[in-house]
């Protein structure tokens, strides 16, 4: 008899937090789950530590080869037998009521995943802060067109639309996350459930960490399919071209960075204007985002002084060629 959740979990030399990642599963409340460990080649103890652990739920898989996160997981996934599928990272620890009030969630609701708040924790297991998420779907749905807005360790989802969907893009070696997500919401309603369910650890060795640099770029480019996606959906000829949504977020991060505002300011400024543009559908009068973000600006004509100083700072060629077009535009649209 199959069971209710199956619990995923890759890792790959996690030796140092996954005894105390393991001990949190295995203790939930809920106790309908299998526990599916894909070991990805370890060279350290991780190994050895999971065969401590006398527990019939594990179900342990070792890897042949390497294969990274993403291919992992799909391989994780295929191993599954449960209803659900919850993720754990292998440095995370869930709370042990986690996995019954999510299944609660899911059993009463047309919900295809969801996921929750988190502490977060520092090295030393300390909690250092807290992060909430939105909760609403439709907030979430929009939040994708920017960046994730789920933490991969809370989430539980149905195995059978995952796996319709062949699960995780394996051309994304990183964020494969929040690519997943931002075709599961395109389908059906994700969430966040209000409570915190899992401690979220930040240290130097995690993904997030080691690979920033390439997870900024895999964010843009899914950033921009979802951009694609809307317009699609809304039977728009003029997509939103690539050029042009990069340069209105060029813009924002110049203004934002010439004036020294937080990110979190940056990233709500984005946010509001753009959605809230785009819940109207002003694409609909063929304007552009770069046109609703200047347009923003420069609802006082003084900021046209201070838009030119950055661009002038800031960027060259074809960015001030094209931006100062945009600009007179909107100026004489005015």
């Amino acid at each position: 008899m199959s069971p209710t959740v199956s619990v995923l979990m890759s890792v790959y030399n996690g030796e140092r937090y996954l005894y105390a990642s393991i001990d949190s599963i295995l203790k939930q409340r809920f106790s309908d789950f299998e526990f599916i460990i894909i070991d990805d080649c370890c060279t350290d103890n991780s190994a050895k530590i999971i065969k401590t652990f006398n527990d019939k739920r594990i179900v342990y898989v070792k890897n042949d080869v390497n294969l990274g996160l993403t291919l992992s997981l799909n391989k994780g996934l295929n191993q599954c037998r449960g209803k659900y599928i919850a993720r754990i990272d292998a440095d995370d620890i869930s709370v042990p009521h986690r996995l019954k009030m999510q299944v609660q969630f899911l059993d009463q609701s047309d919900y295809i995943m969801i996921g929750s708040w988190v502490y977060i924790i520092n090295e030393d297991n300390k909690v250092v802060s807290k992060k909430k998420l939105l909760t609403k779907c439709m907030d979430i749905r929009y939040k994708l067109l920017f960046r994730n807005s789920f933490i991969h360790s809370t989430v539980m989802y149905r195995r059978d639309v995952v796996l319709k969907l062949n699960g995780y893009d394996p051309n994304y070696l990183s964020t494969e996350d929040y690519e997943l997500w931002s075709r599961l919401s395109r389908i059906g309603n994700i969430g966040n459930i209000p409570k915190y369910l899992v401690y979220w650890r930040e240290h130097s060795q995690n993904i997030s960490s080691t690979t920033s640099s390439v997870q900024v770029d895999y964010t843009k480019r899914i950033s921009y399919e979802n951009q694609k996606v809307i317009m699609k959906d809304r039977q728009l000829s003029t997509a939103l071209s690539e050029d042009d949504f990069s340069l209105s977020i060029r813009l924002v991060d110049d203004f934002f960075e010439y004036f020294k505002y937080p990110d979190e300011i940056k990233q709500k400024f984005i946010d509001d204007v753009y959605l809230s543009y785009c819940e109207r559908n002003v694409f609909l009068k063929d304007y552009s985002v770069l046109d609703v973000l200047d347009k923003r600006l420069l609802i006082n004509w003084k900021n046209l002084l201070i838009i030119f100083r950055i661009i002038v700072k800031k960027t060259v060629g074809r960015h001030i060629s094209d931006l100062i077009r945009r600009i007179l535009i909107i100026k004489n649209r005015a």
